[in-house]
């Protein structure tokens, strides 16, 4: 027996058994909910359905086959969705920006294809997608990257690893990751603080032992009475071992927790061979290694000139402490990321810089020569007197006395005004665009979705459906045994990406 063809259907489709979650509305408005458009236009004898979308006045149209490749977009969700109906005219009313809606339309089709429309910014363009609920998608292999994608990050295969990388790697992913942030700020800013202190002459003094104390009182020359100052400066280095006594313990938990936060991360870390290649990483073990070394320092016998040396390396080495700020601050690594996109700008600056510095140098060491007892001995040492003067500081330990002389140093501070200020402007846009910049990385990197326990059921339902059509909507030859006049043909389909089939058609 041969099916009718589908223009002939006996029955409509509300007359269909088909379990679609969410019909009817919450107020008792049945007809706003109405069934989605079907069509037999595409494949002869197949019903597809199919959603009507407007964008501010423009409309489109999707079939759910293409939807449902994107399960928790918000066009694949029903309930999502449903807020945006408009019943009077069967679609979906959105008012968004239709050329960046494109791009969305455009990824819908081919399953995952990125279309970058000409004339829009990408942070424009991230916010469309974040709204219809793509952006997640935008992270899958094969898919094409956004300039302001993220770099790849390798995160590690177990659970709890992962969840400790978060914590130290990424600040927003929860409140103890952020609270982890804070108290690591604190330790650096503190071992900072540290630092400055023990340079104070009282402390250094105090390092120095009886011998500083009695160089300082004698000024370097030879005492006439040691014995006599021995046990003043004995009573005053134990009045200080005890401000030295607490330094050192301060400096003991900075650096006690600066080598477990490096520990930590080591073993979090998915790719521990490559794990110290990192720039940050490495500065991380160098800001810890001085405080050993002083300690390996203090059990074995070392000259005084010797210790002293390489103490003052060491508290150098300490410095880079500061590095770690950038991990722990959003604004420092957003500065350090605009200086880089300035880094033409930059270039061009100095090299105009250069070429004023060797121009008024030049002019201001030959209109100076006329007097006696001059500064400006040679064109290099006019280099400084023309940088300072550039740059609008103004020393005052250069300064030109003939007419000449001062008319040229006048020019000079004009032209630095010139060259200087353009460059503002440029730095500040391009701090918003890298701003703009790492909140899309973040939302690209972001892997917890908050999806409501309602909203997550019925995107189930919505991804793998079980639709029942009457025998009229098919065109194919009936089973002798399954012949019957009130025969319905159920089908079980989930959906699947463009490139993979589906796995099977059951009809019963």
């Amino acid at each position: 027996m041969i099916l009718p063809p589908v223009g002939a259907s006996r029955r409509s489709w509300s007359d269909s058994r088909i379990k679609t979650p969410r019909l009817g509305h919450r107020l008792g408005d049945v007809t706003r909910y109405q069934r989605p458009r079907k069509s037999s236009v595409a494949i002869p004898g197949k019903c597809v359905e199919r959603i009507k979308i407007n964008v501010s006045g423009k409309k489109y149209e999707l079939t759910y086959s293409r939807l449902f490749r994107f399960p928790k977009s918000l066009l694949a969700r029903s309930a999502r969705r449903e807020e945006f109906y408009d019943a009077e005219r069967d679609e979906y009313f959105f008012d968004r920006n239709r050329m960046a809606f494109e791009s969305v339309y455009h990824f819908y089709q081919t399953a995952g294809e990125f279309f970058r429309p000409e004339h829009i910014p990408d942070d424009l363009l991230m916010k469309e997608l974040q709204f219809f609920g793509l952006l997640q998608y935008l992270s899958l292999p094969g898919n094409v990257s956004l300039s302001v994608g993220p770099s790849k990050v390798i995160l590690p295969a177990n659970k709890y690893q992962r969840m400790v990388w978060e914590f130290f790697e990424n600040p927003s992913s929860s409140i103890t990751a952020r609270l982890i942030n804070v108290f690591m700020l604190l330790v650096i800013i503190l071992s900072i603080i540290l630092l400055c202190i023990e340079t104070l002459p009282d402390f250094d003094e105090a390092n120095g032992g009886v011998s500083a104390h009695i160089r300082k009182q004698t000024n370097g020359k030879k005492p006439t009475n040691i014995t006599g100052d021995i046990p003043t400066v004995i009573h005053e280095n134990q009045s200080l071992s005890n401000k030295l006594r607490t330094l050192f313990v301060i400096e003991t938990f900075c650096v006690a927790c600066f080598s477990l936060e490096l520990i930590i991360r080591f073993l979090a870390s998915a790719e521990k061979r490559r794990f110290f290649w990192n720039l940050l990483n490495l500065f991380d073990l160098l800001s810890v290694l001085p405080f050993y070394l002083s300690l390996v320092m203090s059990w074995h016998s070392v000259s005084a000139t010797q210790s002293a040396y390489t103490l003052r390396v060491l508290r150098l080495v300490r410095l880079l402490r500061l590095a770690k700020i950038y991990r722990y601050s959003s604004s420092v690594q957003i500065f350090v990321k605009t200086i880089r996109e300035c880094v033409k700008d930059f270039l061009l600056l100095y090299f105009l810089i250069l070429m004023t510095t060797t121009v008024f140098a030049s002019t201001c060491y030959y209109f100076e020569q006329e007097h006696e007892g001059t500064d400006f001995v040679s064109i290099p040492a006019a280099f400084w007197w023309a940088i300072i003067t550039l740059t609008s500081v103004g020393y005052g330990d250069m300064v030109p006395v003939t007419l000449a002389g001062k008319i040229n140093s006048a020019l000079c501070v004009v032209f630095g005004v010139i060259i200087i200020t353009p460059l503002l402007p440029i730095i500040g846009s391009k701090f918003n665009s890298v701003q703009e910049k790492v909140k899309i990385e973040k939302l690209l990197t972001s892997e917890k979705l908050q999806i409501s326990d309602d909203d997550s059921s019925d995107s189930f339902e919505d991804w793998r459906r079980t639709v029942t059509f009457a025998e009229e909507d098919f065109s194919f030859e009936i089973p002798p045994t399954t012949k019957n006049s009130s025969f319905e043909s159920q089908i079980e389909f989930s959906v699947r990406p463009k490139s993979v089939q589906p796995r099977s058609v059951t009809v019963i």
